[in-house]
């Protein structure tokens, strides 16, 4: 599995609450999903789209809550 460094910002050090931003920089999507896409409904390779996913889970953990925004 390749490695790679994802922007991860976090506002506070307190780890009850817990927010956090990705960036776009690290991920495995090519082309004009590039880099650090985590949707399967705009076409990207559902494989670069899981990549994505196990390399974000693999920072901030499995079992940690993500919430999506839903555009379009």
């Amino acid at each position: 599995m390749e490695t790679s460094t994802l922007d991860i910002l976090t506002p506070w050090e307190n780890t009850e609450i817990c927010a956090g931003f990705a960036g776009r920089n690290g991920g495995a999507s090519k082309g004009t999903n590039a880099s650090l896409n985590f949707s399967y409904k705009v076409g990207d390779d559902r494989a670069a789209v899981d990549e994505n996913w196990r390399r974000l889970r693999a920072i901030i953990g499995m079992d940690t809550p993500v919430a999506r925004m839903r555009e379009g």
